[in-house]
């Protein structure tokens, strides 16, 4: 499981420039933390969060 963890992270560091992105999956991928409480702390709506994740999904998949 760490190992898993660790090729997200890296994945995540490594394509998404966009800190807010980057921050916004990690929290999703990393700390499976829901959608809405994502947003909460982002100040964004839960469908910018969700957008995000649709967004750099394939991409994050591509490269793990």
């Amino acid at each position: 499981m760490e190992h898993r963890r660790q090729e997200y992270e890296y994945v995540i560091d490594e394509w998404v420039l966009n800190e807010r992105d980057r921050i916004a999956l990690k929290r999703k991928y990393l700390d499976g933390i829901p959608y809405e409480a994502i947003a909460e702390e982002l100040d964004i709506s839960r469908k910018t969060v969700q957008n995000i994740v649709r967004r750099w999904r394939n991409t994050i998949e591509r490269h793990l």
